[in-house]
């Protein structure tokens, strides 16, 4: 059984796979471009004060994104099946 957390509960420094993005059709395409696709290894990199918004490394870059778009990407720690 696999584990989802979405990605805003994700601890500092911890590594996990996309399993999938529950966002409107134009914006899960935005994120697409930017590499969040399912299997994708994504890091929470830093969160600013209460949380938003949070450095995400992925595809070697860096990118920050909203806490409320955070909340509706789904990931699997790393490591856990």
């Amino acid at each position: 059984m696999i584990n989802l957390c979405s990605l805003d509960k994700l601890p500092i420094r911890q590594t996990a796979i996309i399993h999938h993005l529950k966002l409107l059709p134009q914006v899960c395409l935005r994120f697409a471009e930017m590499g969040f696709v399912p299997e994708q290894e994504i890091t929470v990199i830093k969160k600013a004060p209460f949380g938003d918004p949070l450095e995400i490394s992925i595809m070697n870059y860096r990118v920050c994104i909203r806490k409320t778009e955070a909340e509706h990407i789904f990931v699997s720690v790393k490591g856990e099946a």
